[in-house]
């Protein structure tokens, strides 16, 4: 796999850390050293986007950027592209997949299809490639004033919805015959196994999973910013000085944060903007902890 790390996204890493037993041979493509990485039986370094020439742009965007290569890979890394041609290569299909195009010739190929397609859908020239790659940009057609749903709301009965009656649906009668328990008929308020009501007893605290500044999720895990932002070589979990001091726990203390799925350790922070009953916390890196939002958990002082 390539482009993901689930040892730090997925929503239960005790399934998927079943499911991971399963696989005879798990190869694992990334530029990071991550807990997916970690798992696999082979790991093929890829390059950063720093270290490869490529194309950025998505269809809310104004521009495709060029995206140059400011550095050679490093160590045995390399690109995607050239990590899938060296091996058809080695198994003999090369030239039916790289079809004769090196990396720079699949990036003009790609922009030329951009190029003819903006032609003949708006009228709109977009510069040769050359051009385009020495600006390091190039415009692209957009929709001013764009209406959500405009053909919809100009012709209802014409240009119907993919939905049940072909209008927006806000009760469905298909979901009120189906009766699911866990899919009403309209909008509702489902609530989770674990969220801030579901706490029931004293030592059971909600757990707020926050972006952390140091990094972007679990790339560039052990990178200086991300290392200048944990204490002790833990990720820090903070909470109200009275929650801390009701459990034990003081400043700088390692406590153990658990429940039925699974642990982590994290260095204590107190802190009096941190609601009482919270800890908020980016759980360790491929913690089996790892929430999408809020889970009830407990915690004990380790030292």
């Amino acid at each position: 796999m390539g482009g993901g790390n689930p040892f730090h996204h997925h929503q239960d890493l005790n399934r998927l850390n079943e499911a991971w037993t399963r696989p005879e041979t798990i190869i694992v493509q990334d530029p990071m050293f991550t807990a997916t990485a970690q798992r696999a039986d082979i790991v093929l370094p890829a390059s950063t986007s720093v270290e490869r020439n490529d194309l950025a742009g998505n269809r809310r965007m104004d521009v495709i950027l060029a995206m140059q290569q400011a550095i050679e890979p490093l160590g045995e890394a390399r690109s995607d592209y050239a990590i899938f041609d060296l091996i058809a290569g080695k198994l003999g299909v090369g030239p039916a997949f790289n079809e004769g195009r090196n990396e720079m010739g699949w990036l003009r190929h790609l922009y030329e299809g951009t190029r003819q397609d903006s032609k003949a859908r708006f009228g709109v020239d977009l510069p040769e490639f050359d051009a385009f790659w020495q600006a390091g940009f190039a415009e692209v057609p957009v929709t001013d004033d764009h209406v959500y749903l405009a053909d919809f709301r100009a012709d209802p009965e014409g240009a119907a919805l993919a939905t049940e009656s072909g209008r927006i649906v806000l009760g469905s009668a298909t979901l009120a015959r189906l009766a699911y328990d866990d899919c009403p008929s309209h909008p509702a308020w489902i609530a989770p196994d674990e969220w801030l009501g579901a706490a029931r007893h004293d030592d059971e605290f909600h757990l707020m999973s926050n972006q952390p500044a140091g990094r972007l999720h679990s790339q560039l895990e052990t990178g200086p910013a991300s290392m200048a932002d944990k204490r002790n070589g833990r990720e820090q979990v903070s909470i109200h000085p009275e929650d801390a001091l009701r459990l034990g726990l003081t400043d700088g203390h390692i406590a153990r944060l658990w429940n039925g799925r699974g642990a982590c350790l994290a260095t204590v922070r107190t802190s009096a903007s941190v609601r009482q009953g919270f800890w908020s916390c980016r759980p360790a890196h491929g913690s089996r902890l790892r929430g999408i939002r809020g889970w009830i958990c407990r915690a004990t002082p380790m030292c």
